[in-house]
């Protein structure tokens, strides 16, 4: 099912599986990388509503979610996500972030550790300091368009060059993603350029599981993010270069559902 929750910003898009009335389970809100969308969760929706009510959530101004005024802070992006878990009647329920989403995740735990039961991440983006510094010292623009089109190569040989993907329906969906929101593709990211996520993890105080992705441009990042979070428990998955609830969308289910609702 998909669905629209309220914030701050207007309203905010969300896909979700295991929602029923009549049979509640543990409640999960899933924050994708930017400058993605919740349809990154598609493949493990339907395996995470087996165990769990799960919710992908646009980060407002991706997706089909509103857009803030403006670049937001990590925080302020937590505060109105916190909102949106609000609107959909979650009082508690684990966070789960990938890569931007983790940022997002890490604070809404800080910022509301009485409503964040677990917390799941994988790759921590804040703690790439160099890349931080680069990013703060010459900011990337827009997308700019042109008018023979060249953009549009441009953006799918990013697409396919991460990683070295050769899943084409991934390629596509990460190529048009950017394109629609080419204006803003970067605010979320200026967010977790101007945040450091060391206080964060440090703060925690809820069960925390690190999943580690092997090829991941993170993975020393999430490596370094559990031995920071207080009794975090790491898990490595070989092989894979990233998008793990695309690309390994039962074994990103698995650690998930059985993290929070247990084996």
């Amino acid at each position: 099912m998909r669905g629209y929750a309220s914030c701050r910003w207007g309203q905010v898009h969300y896909r979700a599986a295991g929602v029923a009335a009549d049979a509640p389970r543990p409640a999960a809100l899933l924050f994708h990388e930017s400058p993605q969308s919740s349809a990154i969760f598609e493949r493990a929706l339907p395996l995470l509503g087996e165990r769990l009510a799960a919710y992908a959530v646009d980060t407002p101004g991706y997706g089909y979610s509103d857009p803030p005024p403006g670049p937001q802070s990590v925080p302020e992006y937590a505060a109105a996500m916190l909102e949106a878990a609000s609107s959909l009647g979650l009082d508690r329920f684990a966070a789960v972030g990938v890569h931007t989403g983790t940022g997002i995740a890490l604070q809404m735990a800080v910022q509301a550790p009485e409503r964040v039961s677990h917390l799941v991440i994988s790759g921590t983006p804040g703690a790439m300091r160099e890349w931080r510094a680069s990013w703060l010292a010459d900011p990337p623009g827009p997308v700019q368009l042109a008018e023979d089109g060249s953009h549009l190569r441009t953006q799918w040989l990013t697409a396919t060059g991460r990683g070295g993907s050769a899943d084409l329906e991934l390629a596509t969906l990460m190529t048009a993603s950017v394109l629609r929101i080419h204006d803003r593709w970067g605010w979320a990211l200026d967010g977790v350029a101007r945040h450091d996520p060391e206080p964060d993890l440090r703060a925690l105080r809820c069960p925390v599981l690190v999943i580690g992705v092997e090829f991941d441009t993170l993975i020393e990042e999430d490596r370094e993010a559990a031995v920071t979070a207080p009794g975090a428990r790491f898990a490595l998955v070989e092989g894979l270069p990233g998008q793990l609830p695309w690309r390994a969308p039962r074994r990103f289910a698995r650690e998930v559902s059985d993290f929070v609702a247990g084996p």
